[in-house]
């Protein structure tokens, strides 16, 4: 079986799953958007990757929990109080590929 791209996941994870079959709101889909793109540029800048170079073996837990830490210091209360109930569980939990 031929391995996704990580960009084919997100794409399919956004309007699949999310779009179709969950049905979401555009403001939700939108906010799960924001997140993403700020968590893939943390994982790029630490990696020292572009953001197309990287895969969804990047994207290990320790990445996950600096990323969280890094908000808990710089970030806004409600930002991280919104990603403790969403991220990454979300997508990890509830979203699998065929």
């Amino acid at each position: 079986m031929k391995p996704c791209s990580l960009a084919k996941l997100l794409h399919a994870f956004f309007h699949e799953w999310m779009g179709q079959q969950r049905n979401l709101s555009r403001h939700t889909v939108l906010s799960y958007r924001d997140t993403w793109k700020l968590f893939l540029r943390f994982v790029s800048d630490r990696k020292r990757r572009e953001v197309t170079a990287l895969s969804l073996s990047d994207l290990e837990a320790a990445e996950v929990l600096a990323f969280l830490q890094y908000l808990e210091c710089n970030g806004s209360q409600s930002f991280r109080s919104m990603l403790s109930r969403y991220f990454p569980a979300s997508f990890s939990d509830s979203f699998s590929v065929r």
